[in-house]
């Protein structure tokens, strides 16, 4: 029922459920009028629309190797954008696959701890919108591996050869594994303490 002469008038409504207005800013005009049909002059108000959380995004710094093992410290940025509220701030946490129990982003931070790394990550933004979290997964190998070396036939009991000789090297690496070893190499030069290299790679 409309109020009595002198009295106040309260109208409240869901502006976006009203209209059914996606997320945006929107301009309005608004007047009152009373059983007279006396109008006030037209008011201009704003407001904006937020119902969407911020996409949050991380970037990847450091030295790749192969089979994308990288062989530096990895450095991890995060950002996230938000056109409307605004970002009010970007939470991860590092290798944690129970719980949630993240904390506050503020700056990049390296990794150097070698193994696979997962960090998980998501943005709020100024109206308490917050996002899903997400991952991305890196790993790191910054250990040389082992070479060792094979030498057939063997030498005699002085340390000698009489023949052709058959060098080959095998690698062992405990993170990321052996990628490559360089092949065997036939010895026929006749010399006393000759010196053959050879070498493995990991990823």
């Amino acid at each position: 029922s409309l109020p009595k002469q002198g009295e106040p008038f309260t109208s409240t409504f869901t502006f976006s459920s009203a209209w059914n207005l996606p997320d945006g800013r929107y301009n309005f005009d608004y007047s009152a009028v009373d059983i007279l049909d006396n109008a006030e002059t037209i008011k201009h108000s704003s407001l904006g629309l937020d119902n969407t959380a911020p996409e949050a995004a991380a970037e990847l710094g450091g030295t790749i190797g192969e089979n994308n093992w990288y062989i530096s410290t990895v450095t991890v940025s995060l950002s996230a954008a938000d056109a409307l509220s605004g970002t009010a701030g970007v939470f991860y946490r590092l290798d944690v696959t129970t719980g949630d129990v993240f904390a506050e982003y503020s700056a990049a931070f390296g990794v150097s701890a070698e193994g696979e790394h997962t960090v998980w990550f998501y943005a709020k933004d100024n109206l308490g919108n917050a996002g899903v979290p997400v991952s991305k997964e890196f790993k790191i190998d910054r250990t040389v591996p082992v070479v060792s070396k094979s030498v057939i036939p063997a030498a005699n009991t002085d340390g000698w050869h009489n023949g052709t000789v058959n060098v080959g090297f095998s690698g062992t690496d405990g993170v990321s594994g052996i990628s490559y070893c360089e092949p065997a190499k036939t010895i026929r030069l006749e010399d006393r303490n000759i010196e053959v290299a050879g070498y493995c790679r990991d990823y």
